[in-house]
């Protein structure tokens, strides 16, 4: 997947053998920097509401909402 963008991974959709190449495939890429972890807005739990519609509006990244 050069230059190709991802923007979600559906595992659940996978049989056990081919989720565990792609989470290899995937941990690969990461390690050498060919794919970026996006890290979007981060908001605690008394703001998942917020979170929530971060996301609904197409928020770039992960939303990260801190249970601690």
């Amino acid at each position: 997947m050069l230059d190709a963008p991802a923007n979600f991974f559906l595992v659940y959709q996978l049989d056990a053998q081919q989720r565990d190449r792609a989470v290899a495939g995937i941990t690969t890429a990461l390690e050498h920097g060919k794919v970026v972890a996006r890290i979007g807005p981060t908001s605690p739990l008394t703001e998942t509401a917020a979170a929530h519609e971060a996301v609904e509006q197409g928020t770039i990244g992960n939303v990260i909402v801190k249970i601690t």
